[in-house]
């Protein structure tokens, strides 16, 4: 967003630049899309760079030669997609990482998390024969163990209710599209909080009670 290089271990967006980055492949040149991700310009830089659209950062590390020399390297660590991440209270989480420890839940097919508004959503299809209402506790438990996120609506669809690609892949933003627009079919939703606002205000609540009871 800054446009600027990023320090070591700073976390930003990865920019790659050479005489064989793609250039004009998505039509004209002088196309909006061409501009923005294959002629990205940097701040006191020369040249023009391909967006790759991932997050990452450069870290620096030592490693001895087979003639016993210290050289100095600086490895470059590819975290996923930048729109594939969303805030939650400050942090910033992968959907990936969510959608990875819900997976492994017991009657869980595949699942989809997505920011909508204030609101963190997670649409989970499923073929489990026990009760959502119950599977739903346990489910937002788990998270809050692993991630301290607390999901704030959480709705199920069948086992093959998720919008997919013919690779397989789940068509995230398809996916968001018909649950705003109240298109998906949706066998049963369930609301647990009121939003990432009212959750940093019970967090600041609790912060001020237990510093007066501290005094």
């Amino acid at each position: 967003q800054t446009e600027k290089v990023c320090k070591i271990g700073e976390f930003g967006e990865i920019w790659v630049s050479s005489k064989s980055t793609a250039s004009g492949f998505a039509g004209k040149d002088d196309n909006s899309t061409n501009k923005e991700y294959l002629k990205g310009k940097l701040n006191n830089r020369n040249g023009t760079f391909l967006r790759t659209g991932d997050f990452g950062f450069l870290h620096t590390i030592t490693k001895n030669t087979d003639k016993n020399k210290q050289i100095e390297m600086q490895l470059l660590f590819n975290l996923g997609k930048i729109d594939e991440t969303f805030d939650y209270c400050g942090l910033q989480f992968f959907a990936s990482d969510i959608e990875r420890c819900m997976d492994s839940f017991a009657g869980m097919n595949r699942c989809c998390v997505f920011k909508a508004g204030d609101y963190t959503v997670l649409v989970a299809a499923t073929s489990t024969g026990r009760s959502l209402s119950t599977v739903t506790p346990l489910m937002i438990v788990k998270l809050l163990n692993q991630f301290k996120i607390v999901i704030d609506i959480i709705s199920f669809v069948d086992s093959n209710g998720l919008p997919t690609s013919r690779d397989g892949m789940i068509q995230r933003m398809q996916l968001v599209r018909k649950w705003l627009n109240k298109t998906l079919k949706v066998n049963e939703t369930f609301g647990i909080s009121y939003g990432e606002n009212e959750m940093i205000k019970a967090i600041k609540m609790q912060e001020w009670v237990e510093d007066r009871l501290s005094k």
